[in-house]
């Protein structure tokens, strides 16, 4: 079983480190000391990087507000705009699930119409009626912002248009033992990256460093896009303008190719 301080202890070796810690959050040498700064948030920046296969999870999302009108707020509301209604120009705020890193999609309650009755389940299965397939997932505009809840305190939130809508998110996961080997490995050269200056205070070892997290993260991202069903197609602008994109190929809409929080190459 891996844990935590066996990833940290790889990336003191890495990085040429000659102690290694007993304790992540308790350890009182240097090298703990800094592995308790730089490792609860290079783990969650990572997992912001890309849409691991790993990490995938969905949820019904609660809502914070909704405006006049809606199943939720049936009230006949005000003329104008108020802070208790959502934003402008959104019809609902819901919070921000607490286990996301990262929000990847919204998308609307899956059914299957009167196959509902038969027992088939929601969700596309092999077999299933041809009513029901992959293209009834369509992703939802919505964007991430703060908002207030019922008592008045600021938390994070997601706008959209869609009701009952279900979050398809990145999971915050700290168990090494959930985690694909190639992105174990990228965690450990990116951990190594951040050590070295307050370690070792060597630049140019850094630089090194950063190239090898550079190389080891994007083939991380490869393996893990490379696993499941491969989509070749590509959908023309003139389509994609017109709102329409493959909903299998979800996962990947928005991606850069290098994480924002590392050095350019």
């Amino acid at each position: 079983m891996t844990t935590d301080v066996e990833i940290c202890n790889r990336a003191l070796g890495a990085m040429g480190a000659k102690n290694r810690i007993q304790s992540v959050l308790n350890d009182p040498s240097a090298e703990g000391r800094a592995c308790a700064t730089y490792y609860p948030p290079t783990l969650r920046e990572l997992l912001r990087a890309a849409h691991w296969d790993f990490a995938r999870d969905a949820a019904y999302l609660s809502v914070l507000k909704a405006l006049p009108g809606t199943p939720e707020n049936p009230s006949s509301g005000n003329a104008t705009w108020l802070p208790s209604y959502p934003q402008p120009p959104w019809i609902y705020s819901y919070a921000y699930p607490s286990t996301a890193v990262a929000v990847r999609y919204i998308v609307p309650q899956l059914y299957v119409g009167d196959n509902l009755q038969n027992g088939v389940p929601i969700f596309p299965v092999q077999g299933a009626p041809s009513s029901v397939t992959s293209w009834t997932i369509r992703p939802q505009r919505f964007k991430v912002v703060t908002d207030s809840d019922t008592n008045g305190n600021r938390v994070k939130a997601v706008l959209s248009d869609q009701a009952q809508a279900i979050a398809i998110y990145t999971r915050f996961i700290d168990n090494p033992d959930l985690w694909d080997p190639s992105f174990e490995a990228a965690l450990v050269d990116l951990l190594a990256y951040r050590l070295v200056l307050p370690l070792a205070g060597d630049k140019n070892l850094r630089r090194d460093l950063a190239a090898s997290a550079r190389q080891t993260i994007l083939e991380a991202r490869t393996r893990d896009g490379n696993e499941g069903i491969t989509y070749d197609d590509n959908v023309p602008d003139w389509i994609r303008v017109h709102g329409w994109t493959n909903p299998a190929a979800v996962d990947y809409i928005g991606q850069t190719f290098w994480p924002s929080f590392m050095p350019p190459p």
